[in-house]
């Protein structure tokens, strides 16, 4: 079940009836519309979120406003909430968004975003986006979303971020281009004409301007700290001596809260500020589950009025928070005077946001409890749900939050971390402590055969076919019949084992069980991942039209109640991108390449990485190296941070490799060709039958290499060789992209008969199915060799 969305975050909070307007930074923050962002950068307390909320009033455009939780520190909650403060602005424009934000996993996040900049600049009216604090996250991930929006953002939008610090965005850049408008700390202060007007007409002050002088230094402005100061000046007898001994530091006005604020409230009223100080946001019914008194809703209201640092954030004043700084000072009073309360009073709000199916704040509270019990418990309940959806994320969070020791405790909790993590890709050394830890504290077969079916996973990832399919069969043995969830995965792998050994009959077969078994069991992860396993193996024989059609089924059955993708549909994305490719077809192909790569964020390393070169290609395609070298750099990264296999790694090389080829950069395409040694690694021929699509990759970037110094002969060599390869186990598409290379060569090497020949063979195998940039990657040589043909009457059409 999807956690709902807090409607209150994505709207603009209401003012206060009582304020102090600012109009010479409203007017600024009304200049700076014409820029990409202005940044409200300045320490807690300062009026970021009162002045933007004040501009926001002022501001003819409609404002979307996100106001950040801790919790959003993931980039699928922030995307989600992104999209939802948005939707408003535009009747129906983002429902099919919607279904691409599934993701967790760090690396991969300009994708959606590019998606959301269109849709932006094809259906909305100019607007503003106000992002508050922005510095609770800290996710890179986010920080690549908000960079790359702010970019390439349409001309009708303008961003606003409100921080605590500077966030790791372009910031140089853009204030050397004059795109940056910043509100900074200084700029925030109180003047001490704001100073006076604020104590007096605001908080009901009589302050002569001397005094509001002598406040506004020694608070230096900190619009928290005058409130501080204000509310306790309220019963100061002698405010020249209080004015006097008032400093701003953050350690004396939490002392000043303590001794000035909290001890002049009811008894009642400050007990339930201590009570509710755990909550992130409160109304009534919370708070009456988690202070156990009847009256919150008047509380709150009573608090709201005094302004006692709490802010309704919804217009119906059912929903409220704290000033962090407020929270922050109730919470350690609580734990100081109230020491171990705070556990009961966070079992009691878990217990409510389970009543309420809010699972996330459930277990939150109840890790925060230290009721570990719950904890494993709820994760039990809902582990398996979610991993047959593919949502991996939050049960990674949970179950790293819980001590070692509870951890391994809990063969079950062993179990869900092991194959959380393996359905991630690693890291693979934690699994492996997983499984030492199952196999070596339990007798029973479901989790031995389960720990089996892990192992055997992990020798198909590490290319090891024979030791992978031994352990298959040793889980088959032991994996009760009704365990579909992995049974289902010991199918989909044995279609991996065979796929290996080159019998691709047996791998659709064993896919084809897969696929039956997750239907059975609900599981959608591996009845998708299957379907999509099979498109690459019809893919692999060239038959473009019957993969295209496997992986639009996946892709529909990739979604969940609501309709959102899951995160498995980024395998179904990736296959239709690289047909679309294929097609020629780029615009559709990016489309499918950056949505796949925001899902495969909590899905699967391998297919980011690869949907990163399939993207690099079309920006080569399209003559933008640079671009096309910066996402290789992105790849590069992620597959050197992914430890689970080195295929990837493989991969990523090789393509940078072809890459510095196209781009004139011949001498580092050799020094890593001779640092890899990479002619031996070529002459290794796999077993025969065997797919080995490493040795292939190399053989491709080896070929390209010699071609790059007109050495032709022993590109065309290498070329026979795979070519003889792929047509003996009948991978036709590599087939035909090797007759494709190697018509070229002989048309290079004025061998013009035997051009025409091959160049036949090659179109007559694709023309079906379509096959185009297999053709056109070739360049100018295979263009002249295609006119000749064309002319000569060789598959014209």
């Amino acid at each position: 079940m999807a956690t709902p969305l807090v409607v209150t975050k994505i709207t603009v909070p209401p003012q206060r009836e009582k304020r102090l307007l600012r109009p010479r930074l409203v007017a600024r923050l009304l200049e700076g519309l014409s820029q990409n962002l202005t940044l409200v950068s300045s320490p807690a307390g300062s009026g970021k979120t009162t002045l933007l909320c004040e501009f926001a009033v002022n501001c003819e455009s409609p404002v979307a406003w996100f106001a950040i939780d801790a919790e959003d520190d993931d980039v699928t909650r922030f995307m989600s909430y992104l999209l939802a403060c948005l939707e408003p602005l535009s009747s129906g424009w983002g429902k099919s968004l919607y279904t691409a934000i599934q993701s967790t996993k760090p690396e991969r996040v300009e994708t959606l975003t590019a998606l959301i900049i269109n849709e932006i600049n094809d259906h909305f009216p100019p607007f503003v986006l106000v992002l508050d604090d922005y510095h609770l996250i800290t996710s890179p991930d986010i920080h690549r979303v908000v960079g790359y929006l702010i970019e390439h953002q349409p001309e009708q939008m303008h961003m606003i971020i409100a921080t605590r610090a500077d966030p790791p965005l372009p910031l140089p850049r853009m204030r050397a281009r004059g795109q940056l408008v910043e509100i900074r700390e200084k700029d925030l202060r109180f003047t001490v004409d704001e100073t006076e007007e604020f104590v007096n007409q605001v908080m009901g002050l009589d302050l002569r301007k001397d005094q509001a002088a002598a406040l506004e230094q020694r608070t230096e402005g900190w619009a928290a700290g005058l409130q501080l100061a204000a509310l306790s000046l309220k019963d100061q007898a002698d405010k020249v001596r209080f004015l006097k001994q008032f400093t701003g530091s953050n350690r004396y006005i939490f002392d000043y809260l303590g001794q000035e604020v909290l001890a002049q409230l009811e008894p009642e009223l400050r007990e339930f500020l201590l009570l509710t100080s755990i909550l992130d946001r409160l109304n009534a019914s919370l708070c009456e589950a988690v202070t156990l008194f009847s009256d919150c809703q008047e509380k709150l209201e009573n608090l709201a009025a005094r302004q006692l640092f709490i802010q309704a954030v919804d217009e119906d004043l059912t929903w409220y928070r704290y000033h962090r700084l407020f929270k922050e000072y109730l919470h350690k009073t609580l734990l100081v005077e109230m020491p171990g309360r705070d556990q009961d009073l966070h079992l009691r709000a878990s217990t409510w946001f389970q009543q309420q199916g809010l699972l996330e704040e459930a277990i939150d509270h109840a890790l925060a409890a230290g009721s570990t019990a719950q904890v494993v418990q709820m994760i039990t309940a809902v582990a398996f749900e979610k991993l047959m959806r593919s949502e991996t994320s939050s049960l990674v969070r949970w179950i790293e939050a819980l001590p070692e020791k509870v951890v391994q405790e809990h063969a079950e909790l062993c179990l869900i971390h092991a194959w959380t993590l393996m359905l991630r890709g690693g890291p693979m050394e934690q699994v492996e402590v997983r499984l030492e830890i199952i196999e070596q504290a339990t007798e029973n077969d479901r989790y031995l055969g389960s720990a089996a079916a892990m192992r055997a996973l992990m020798a198909s990832i590490n290319g090891q076919p024979q030791e992978s399919l031994q352990y298959s069969q040793q889980a088959m043995k032991l994996v009760p019949e009704n365990d579909l969830f992995t049974r289902s995965l010991i199918f989909d792998n044995l279609g991996m084992v065979h796929l290996m050994f080159g019998d691709f009959e047996a791998a659709i077969d064993d896919f084809s069980l897969a696929v039956d078994l997750s239907q059975k069991g609900g599981n959608q992860m591996i009845t998708v991942g299957g379907l999509c396993n099979m498109a690459g193996i019809w893919m692999l024989q060239g038959q473009l039209k019957r993969a295209w059609d496997a992986n639009l089924q996946a892709l529909e059955l990739a979604t969940d109640n609501t309709g959102r993708r899951l995160p498995i549909a980024a395998k179904a994305l990736l296959g239709l991108g690289e047909i679309s490719r294929e097609w020629n077809d780029l615009q559709g192909a990016v489309a499918y390449f950056e949505e796949g790569l925001e899902l495969f964020q909590s899905y699967g390393e391998l297919g980011s990485i690869l949907s990163y070169v399939s993207l690099a290609r079309i920006h080569e395609i399209q003559g933008d190296y640079p671009a096309a070298q910066e996402v290789v750099n992105l790849a590069r990264k992620l597959a050197r941070d992914f430890t689970a296999s080195q295929m990837d790694d493989e991969l990523v090389e090789s393509y940078q490799v072809q890459l510095w080829l196209v781009m004139g950069e011949k001498k580092r395409a050799g020094r890593w060709v001779e640092e890899i040694n990479l002619k031996e690694l070529v002459n290794r021929n796999p077993p025969a039958g065997y797919f080995d699509p490493v040795w292939e990759v190399r053989c491709q970037t080896l070929a390209r290499f010699y071609m790059s110094r007109d050495d032709f002969q022993a590109a065309r060599e290498i070329i026979e060789r795979v070519l003889a390869a792929a047509e003996s186990a009948q991978r036709m598409r590599s087939v035909i992209r090797y007759l494709a290379v190697l018509s070229v060569l002989l048309y290079l090497q004025e061998e013009k008969e035997g051009a025409l020949e091959t160049i036949s063979q090659a179109l007559g195998l694709a023309q079906e199915e379509g096959y185009v940039r297999t053709f056109l990657d070739e360049g100018q040589p295979m263009e002249r060799l295609l006119y000749t043909a064309a002319e000569l009457d060789v598959h014209p059409a």
